[in-house]
């Protein structure tokens, strides 16, 4: 009998409902590949990484590219960072004028 009342508690807490989103998800996108033996078909890979080696290395910036869904960063352990969690990861590697 208690369980069945954990249970009902559980399910009528707010808590237990799902959360609403403030980004509405609605459709879907379809991204079109192209044939790898298209000779005009590009590696995504090779592109970002020229794209990222071709910019003004300026000594106060730092550039993170990060490949990671929209809505969470994820760790190398798969657990979702926060920014604060990204920044005390990577803060202590920097040097000045960063």
């Amino acid at each position: 009998m208690k369980l069945l009342v954990a249970a009902a508690l559980l399910l009528a807490s707010p808590g237990a409902l799902a959360c609403s989103s403030a980004l509405p998800l609605k459709g879907s996108v379809f991204v079109e590949s192209c044939d790898p033996r298209d000779s005009t078909c590009r590696d995504a890979t090779k592109q970002l990484y020229a794209y990222l080696q071709s910019t003004v290395d300026r000594p106060a910036v730092l550039s993170i590219a990060v490949q990671t869904s929209p809505w969470h960063i994820y760790g190398p352990d798969m657990r979702i960072m926060t920014m604060d969690d990204l920044v005390a990861r990577i803060r202590p590697l920097l040097k000045s004028p960063v």
